[in-house]
């Protein structure tokens, strides 16, 4: 429910901050996956990384040609680290279960393209609930 009156920034952030309290302690080493820490070094590039293109939205490559060429870069030197050749194409998603539904899909549409009209996914009791 949104509250009634407006927050100010230092309420927001406190109550923020209090939440994160009962959140696994990553930093001190308590999770085995989950976060993808990096050094404070490039921890901080990142952080200002994102900050530049924050609210830019890159389903518009007219609008933000630039992150059309971050994606393009990034998916050729994928490709070119596993072996792909100039006729890879790609995408990058924005986490883990946004790239499970695209491979799933792929996968499908590759399978239609050759005449599977009933895929079927074998899956481990320990998959990823985006399988589901």
């Amino acid at each position: 429910m949104l509250p009634k009156d407006r927050s100010s920034k230092e309420n927001v952030l406190s109550q923020m901050k209090t939440m994160r309290e009962r959140d696994v302690k990553w930093r001190e080493g308590k999770v085995f996956s989950l976060v993808f820490a990096a050094d404070d070094e490039l921890a901080a590039l990142q952080k200002e990384a994102y900050t530049l293109f924050m609210s830019e939205n890159g389903l518009n490559p007219t609008a933000f040609p630039s992150l059309r060429q971050f994606e393009t870069e990034v998916i050729t030197m994928s490709a070119r680290l596993l072996g792909g050749d100039d006729e890879v194409v790609g995408n990058m998603t924005s986490g883990g279960t946004e790239s499970l539904l695209m491979t799933v899909l792929t996968a499908r549409e590759w399978g239609r393209a050759r005449g599977i009209t009933s895929p079927e996914m074998i899956l481990p009791a320990t998959a990823h609930p985006a399988f589901e």
